[in-house]
């Protein structure tokens, strides 16, 4: 009887020590630090004024959009020079497709810069922007 009790009581002792190890260590893990991006570079397409698509009322946006790519890449650079004419062209068409309610919140506008963002890394073969910044942002 005295075997039962000792081994149920080292049972006890190792899982509690296994729960509170488990406990102590299960939580967030820390991320790995993000790789240091190196300097940056920014281009800014011309300000683009489009009606957007509410039915019920007519709205229109005009926007500033700057990229931002890293300024090692001068092939990057002279691509969004030669090609700034698609770039615009898509993100009209992303712009025009977009309602009021979709932009009028902090969350609508971050979401239009990942697409935007999206949207000019499908044009571009030579590089990656790093980030789409708004310099004007009016809707009305």
């Amino acid at each position: 009887m005295k075997l039962v009790a000792i081994v149920i009581l080292v049972l006890a002792v190792a899982g509690g020590g296994f729960f509170a190890y488990r406990h102590w260590h299960s939580g967030a893990r820390k991320a790995p630090p993000a790789p240091t991006a190196g300097p940056q570079a920014t281009y800014k397409l011309q300000t683009i004024t489009v009606n957007l698509a509410d039915t019920q009322a007519s709205h229109f946006l005009r926007i500033g959009v700057v990229l931002q790519y890293p300024q090692d890449n001068a092939a990057l650079a002279a691509e969004l020079k030669d090609r700034e004419y698609v770039i615009d062209d898509r993100v009209i068409s992303d712009l025009r497709a977009k309602t009021y309610d979709d932009l009028a919140t902090d969350r609508g506008e971050e979401a239009l810069k990942q697409e935007i963002m999206h949207t000019v890394n499908d044009t571009l073969q030579k590089g990656k922007v790093t980030a789409v910044f708004f310099d004007d942002f009016l809707i009305q």
